[in-house]
């Protein structure tokens, strides 16, 4: 029962996520005063909804991600609509431009907000402490008397606030020098001399992040929230830069199935878990969209600065043409990714 309910937080977290980017697209078209004629929370057949002014509000079948329909969009060369004004090809540049960027900029608004919540909740992390959660038998950490459970204060006199940092350590000081170690043991400081073999210690560890309330004011919790988005951004960046210039191949990206699962298995470890992760979705899918490919709201961008700065319009027809194609290299690209996850899952 744990594991569907997991599963039902994660496809509604995600969809969520969708749903706020085409949000995003509804409400630059109303601010660029474009016709939106629907929007929808889902997909398929329409369970229920209301009609408002121009806009009919609904619910469809399928509750993943939606849609925002706009006037122009379907059929941009429908004579019926040419002249219309609210019509989105009848729009000034920046009132598209606007519709365009809307989307990605409520994705990084909604991580912006869950970040932002998940702090003022926990409190401000000012620090973590290090435990050792395995050792391995017959290693330099085993010789030298360490358990599971002690926490690990300083390095060579040097105050040891991440497991990472650990690693780092040994990378950067590749010879096999004795350590020193400050550790805890219950109420208990002791000293340990650890000699590496190898460059390896045995040990399996785990951090606790420390929070604190004291140090939460709004404007610690705003300034946290900005880190950690320059953090989220600039690691989805990487990932796309390193994809496109072979460093990581597609076996490292998931597809839907993927990221339900991902999803799901980190709302079973708590809900600030869940949160970060939805709120790095959330980033990863504005940036995407960024990227400037047709069908995507970066390659319509591009389009835009064109007939912008240049005065260079390509027809509504040609345009549709260019974003059909894009739109078919994505649908594939997510067939594949998807279909690698379940051979994943199969195997």
């Amino acid at each position: 029962m744990q594991v569907i309910m997991n599963i039902l937080a994660a496809v509604i977290g995600l969809s969520l996520v969708l749903f706020i980017h085409e949000l995003g697209h509804f409400f630059g078209a109303r601010a660029g005063g474009m016709r939106v004629r629907q929007l929808a929370l889902g997909f398929g057949k329409r369970l229920f909804g209301f009609k408002k002014d121009d806009t009919e509000y609904r619910i469809n079948l399928i509750p993943f991600g939606g849609y925002t329909l706009v006037d122009g969009i379907e059929n941009p060369d429908d004579p019926a609509e040419k002249a219309d004004p609210r019509k989105m090809q009848n729009r000034p540049v920046l009132s598209r431009v606007i519709f365009t960027i809307g989307g990605p900029l409520f994705n990084f608004v909604l991580a912006a907000l869950l970040i932002f919540a998940i702090t003022a909740v926990q409190g401000l992390p000012i620090g973590s402490e290090v435990f050792i959660v395995e050792v391995e038998q017959g290693s330099a950490a085993e010789a030298a008397g360490l358990l599971p459970g002690d926490m690990i204060i300083d390095v060579n006199g040097q105050v040891l606030d991440s497991s990472v940092a650990l690693g780092e350590w040994m990378r950067q000081n590749p010879s096999n020098d004795a350590l020193q170690l400050q550790l805890r043991r219950g109420d208990a400081t002791i000293a340990k001399e650890i000699v590496p073999r190898s460059g390896h210690l045995g040990i399996s560890m785990r951090e606790k992040v420390i929070y604190s309330h004291a140090a939460a004011s709004i404007g610690a919790i705003l300034s946290h929230t900005g880190t950690v988005m320059h953090e989220m951004s600039t690691t989805v960046i990487r990932a796309f830069a390193a994809l496109f210039t072979g460093k990581t191949g597609l076996d490292q990206f998931s597809g839907p199935i993927g990221m339900v699962s991902g999803v799901a298995a980190t709302a079973a470890t708590g809900w600030t878990n869940f949160l970060t992760v939805l709120a790095l979705i959330s980033v990863n899918l504005g940036w995407f969209n960024l990227f400037p490919f047709p069908a995507l709201d970066g390659g319509r961008l591009i389009l835009l600065g064109l007939e912008g700065i240049f005065g260079l319009r390509i027809s509504d027809k040609k345009q549709a043409i260019v974003h059909l194609v894009g739109f078919a290299a994505i649908f594939l690209l997510i067939i594949f990714v998807t279909v690698k996850d379940v051979l994943r899952f199969v195997s």
